[in-house]
């Protein structure tokens, strides 16, 4: 019966007691959430937090960035090739100094 109670494959299944204050704390909560009030500030922050996409685990995270950093390099190369305009060599602060003197 264990695959009917939790999807743990070792772990042992759990029960959480909680205290009447913390217990509480969480009903107000869970109350306040269906509020009207609430509903319409969640409304924005749902908009933005739909634009976050969420990785479990290292490996996936990591080509999250690589690929965002490719999407990046891509809208970059893109608006350079539309619109090219020449650049002048960078010339640290301290490089300016030194031709000036």
């Amino acid at each position: 019966m264990r695959a009917a109670c939790t999807r743990a494959k070792t772990e042992p299944w759990t029960i959480t007691v909680r205290t009447q204050v913390y217990y509480e704390a969480l009903q107000a909560a869970r109350h306040h959430q269906t509020t009207a009030a609430f509903k319409a500030q969640y409304a924005t922050r749902a908009g933005i937090e739909s634009t976050l996409s969420r990785y479990m685990g290292l490996a996936k995270t990591h080509l999250q960035h690589i690929l965002i950093a490719v999407g990046i390099n891509l809208k970059r190369v893109m608006a350079w090739y539309a619109h090219p305009q020449p650049t002048k060599p960078y010339i640290s602060p301290f490089a300016a100094l030194v031709s000036s003197g």
